[in-house]
């Protein structure tokens, strides 16, 4: 049997926080219902990179586009309302020699917004070669507009030796999520 409460509003009776039920419960809302919360956005919509670049080898130690020649890492939001937020999910495919790593920088319309403080981020210190999928998480809360923006990956490597990305033409996205004000 299925129990119901039906109440307007619940307040702690102490302490800072309400808890719904337990650790490995699953708390539903039910379709035309919503949710709201000082705080948290919602999706206005999430777009992806689509064709990812071939494979291509990149050894440079200042930042350059990650493209085979003719594929950038790249996707275009056009946020609907300028008080939106990007949250910029990236997945890089990779093949890193011994001693060797990278670094990332993401732009956006052509504008640095994050970029590695060091020479690498990823860097391998095995005597084998390792395979692997990097990924970052960034939130621009400085886009301010409503038009077509475009936001771009780069890649340094340490020391300027060569990496590989997207090995055996491994797939390497882009994922931008609008989150509304």
């Amino acid at each position: 049997m299925v129990s119901q409460i039906k109440v307007n509003e619940i307040i702690k009776q102490s302490g800072s926080s309400i808890t719904i039920g337990e650790s490995g419960d699953t708390v539903s809302i039910p379709s035309g219902a919503s949710f709201s919360a000082a705080g948290l956005g919602k999706i206005g919509q999430i777009v992806d990179s689509g064709t990812s670049p071939n494979q291509v080898e990149i050894g440079s130690s200042s930042f350059t586009a990650l493209t085979d020649g003719s594929t950038p890492l790249a996707a275009t939001i056009t946020p609907s309302a300028t008080s939106s937020n990007v949250l910029m999910m990236v997945s890089i495919q990779s093949r890193i020699s011994n001693a060797k790593g990278y670094g990332v920088q993401f732009n956006r319309a052509g504008t640095q917004v994050f970029a590695s403080q060091g020479s690498y981020e990823i860097f391998n210190n095995n005597a084998q070669d390792i395979y692997g999928r990097d990924d970052w998480i960034f939130y621009d809360t400085g886009i301010s507009t409503t038009s077509a923006t475009e936001y771009t990956v780069f890649v340094k490597t340490d020391g300027g030796g060569n990496v590989k990305f997207q090995n055996n033409n491994d797939v390497s996205k882009i994922f931008l999520w609008e989150i509304l004000a």
